[in-house]
């Protein structure tokens, strides 16, 4: 362990780039929102293509992370070290949310009754990777489209 604290510096930043590099699949010095699979959504042609392609991407991410992300929201509740990484993820997800949500009404995919905030409460409620482990993983339901 003290070899792995010499490397990260701290079990918090060893956690904290471990969920990085989960999430991301890999360590490039990357933001998310600047990845290939932003791109590609963003240049679907209209809201159900956007959607597919997110959800295709949503359901490889989840099947690298879901046990990564779990562990880190069941020790949330105890180690304060993981909480603030928890809630830097809950945050980090909403954040990326409102972005696509605000590409998704920029490019006129939203209802006239559904405002930026509320598409962007419901694509964040609907990423959350709980939702991949109780439907895919507890379920049995299929990735598939």
């Amino acid at each position: 362990m003290q070899t792995l604290y010499a490397v990260f510096g701290s079990k918090r930043r060893l956690l904290s780039d471990l969920v990085d590099v989960t999430i991301a699949g890999d360590d490039a010095p990357v933001e998310l929102a600047r990845r290939g699979f932003v791109a590609e959504i963003e240049a679907q042609p209209d809201g159900p293509a956007k959607l597919h392609a997110y959800a295709v991407h949503l359901s490889e991410v989840n099947a690298r992370q879901a046990d990564v992300l779990l562990a880190l929201a069941n020790a949330a509740s105890a180690d304060p070290d993981a909480a603030a990484i928890w809630q830097k993820n809950v945050a980090d997800r909403r954040r990326g949310m409102g972005m696509f949500a605000a590409h998704l009404e920029h490019a006129g995919c939203l209802r006239s009754d559904v405002d930026v905030d509320t598409a962007a409460d419901v694509l964040w409620l609907a990423m959350d990777v709980r939702n991949y482990d109780w439907l895919v993983r507890q379920r049995g339901w299929s990735v598939e489209a």
